[in-house]
């Protein structure tokens, strides 16, 4: 007797932080971005949440720019789903650099994953983290016990 063992495709979550150039207009942000999602649509993935977090200024001068336009998106996808996108990133000319993440290697339940990032919980935590630093050293000095 020979047993057929079906692979099954592991669903994972992924995030992307990527930066784009700085001299885009509104509109050719939103096509980048909306191109980026569709590559994730077109590999059988899924946006989770696209977050934009505006211009700030590089840590050193990279592919000729001091400063970047700043997205965050987190997703849905399969194994081959990175390397796809990564290759694509790789060649637009528009895009300075990328990073993904594996954040979690087998994603059970599809919707509670969607449930949490569309809540007000996750956009509280979500606004804390993202504070800017001089914001949480502000914080910090209110609350500093005396003699520290």
């Amino acid at each position: 007797m020979v047993f057929k063992l079906e692979r099954i495709e592991r669903i994972r979550e992924y995030e992307i932080i990527y930066i784009m150039k700085p001299d885009l207009t509104d509109d050719e942000q939103k096509n980048l971005v909306k191109k980026i999602e569709d590559i994730i649509a077109e590999n059988k993935g899924e946006v989770l949440k696209t977050t934009s977090m505006g211009k700030r200024k590089l840590f050193h001068e990279t592919k000729g720019q001091l400063r970047g336009s700043f997205v965050h998106s987190i997703f849905l996808g399969n194994n081959k789903l990175v390397p796809e996108l990564e290759r694509k990133l790789r060649i637009d000319e528009n895009v300075i650099r990328y990073q993904t993440i594996k954040l979690v290697d087998l994603v059970a339940d599809v919707e509670a994953r969607k449930e949490f990032y569309n809540s007000p919980k996750f956009e509280e935590t979500a606004a804390v983290i993202a504070k800017p630093i001089k914001e949480v050293k502000d914080d910090y000095d209110k609350f500093r016990p005396r003699g520290v």
